[in-house]
């Protein structure tokens, strides 16, 4: 009877985690998913061509601007040389901007690496948009080589007002399999 009991408690609590999980969230102001119609994520104007907008793509509704700062790390001993500029970009908020990382394998060896990106504020995660990035995929580099990666992003216009600076930080991986060390 009170083994009975415990599993119909269990099962029912089963149900009561996730609107317990809401009002978790709620009390300390994450949102759990955030979702978006096709129209508000994408830009309403593009800047591909260089980190500067050009003023007639600047939508004059919004013309909020983000300091987006990059930065980097490897995780150990990772043999590559990583460079950036700049370091910091301007965004004006739903406009696309390009950048560029530069990776240089400095070891004998080719690997496979991967970046692993985190923002901060984390608030501001839910509406830095990267269309496209080399985070995207595992990179494979040769030995001594050097690489070229693209950046492509914009902020959302639903990003908070009180948001005026924002890290994206990168950490990047050597995922070779220890298997293909040998054989790269």
């Amino acid at each position: 009877m009170i083994l009975s009991a415990i599993m119909l408690l269990l099962f029912f609590s089963c149900f009561m985690i996730v609107p317990f999980y809401d009002k978790l969230c709620d009390a300390f102001g994450m949102t759990r998913v955030t979702i978006f119609t096709p129209t508000e994520i994408l830009p309403e104007s593009s800047n591909l061509e260089s980190s500067n907008p050009k003023s007639s793509n600047i939508d004059l509704s919004d013309n909020r601007e983000i300091q987006l700062q990059l930065d980097w790390t490897k995780n150990g001993v990772v043999p590559i040389s990583i460079s950036h500029t700049p370091h910091k970009v301007n965004a004006i908020v739903g406009e696309s901007y390009f950048t560029e990382f530069t990776v240089k394998n400095t070891s004998d060896k080719a690997m496979i690496i991967q970046a692993i990106p985190s923002v901060t504020p984390i608030t501001a995660t839910s509406f830095l948009h990267k269309t496209e990035c080399f985070c995207f995929y595992e990179q494979r580099i040769e030995a001594r080589e050097t690489l070229t990666f693209p950046m492509v992003f914009f902020f959302n216009k639903r990003i908070s007002d009180d948001i005026r600076l924002v890290t994206l930080s990168y950490t990047f991986y050597d995922i070779t399999p220890k298997s293909m060390k040998s054989t790269l």
